[in-house]
């Protein structure tokens, strides 16, 4: 009987060894998988719990798998947009009460793993993220990225917006007054007769943002980009904070002494 030669030998056993580790791999993925889907269902169960403390781990815990799982990554985004919308909607003609000092814990966590997602709008995200007609008045969303989402007729106002990421969001009549909006990128985006009356838009970028009717009474506009607005007049600058820094549409000029005025 003829001995296999080593090579042959050395090849089956790496063979064998290759269809065992597939096997694992693939048990390990299914198992992983497994784990990630009761991970998921105990999640959500959690987030509509009596006690704030388990919604606040069930929020956390959906933000955890967000970040792991791609598959989940759309149905936990949606999630949360229905949990902070079922909770702040505001209602036509609903009068509002006084804004807490600040947001609800499980409501302004909801938001931060919405602000820190992979994914935004045209770049993984084929939908606009949906908060319209919400009341998040002092909610901390400095440096979220909600480029893209639907944000019209929300109270915003007092809110922490600093280096926050609108480009192209939609934000019709929005309020936010005396909100900070320091550094905030806002290219493109639509503040159709927004309320800013009071805000701080201290080196915002505003480039080719579309501000027909809106308010700027008494804000801060230092340092800000406004070159390529839309819609913008200077009626709507008069009271608002500028310097030699301050960059307005073409079709603006800071006023001039008339010739020969002291």
């Amino acid at each position: 009987m003829t001995t296999p030669p080593k090579t042959l030998l050395l090849f089956l056993g790496c063979a064998a060894l290759l269809a065992g580790s597939y096997l694992t791999l693939q048990n390990l993925k299914e198992t992983m998988e497994t784990q990630l889907a009761d991970r998921l269902t105990q999640a959500v169960g959690h987030i509509s719990n009596e006690s704030l403390e388990v919604r606040l781990g069930g929020i956390h815990a959906l933000g955890r798998i967000a970040a792991v799982s791609e598959r989940d990554y759309g149905p936990i985004m949606h999630i949360l947009i229905t949990y902070v919308r079922e909770r702040t909607s505001i209602k036509k003609g609903q009068a509002l009460k006084d804004p807490p000092q600040r947001l609800a814990p499980d409501i302004q966590a909801a938001l931060d793993v919405i602000g820190r997602r992979r994914h935004s709008y045209q770049e993984g995200e084929r939908q606009r993220l949906d908060l319209r007609g919400t009341d998040l008045r002092r909610a901390n969303l400095a440096g979220a990225k909600f480029a893209g989402a639907i944000l019209s007729e929300v109270h915003l106002e007092e809110a922490n917006l600093a280096g926050i990421h609108l480009e192209d969001a939609i934000l019709r009549e929005t309020h936010l007054e005396y909100a900070n909006l320091t550094e905030a990128e806002m290219d493109r985006t639509f503040l159709l007769n927004g309320r800013l009356q009071g805000t701080r838009l201290r080196a915002a970028d505003l480039r080719g943002a579309y501000l027909v009717g809106a308010r700027f009474d008494e804000a801060d506009l230092l340092g800000a980009d406004l070159t390529g607005a839309v819609g913008l007049t200077w009626d709507q600058l008069k009271t608002a904070r500028k310097d030699n820094k301050t960059r307005l549409p073409d079709y603006l000029r800071l006023p001039t002494r008339a010739s020969g005025a002291r």
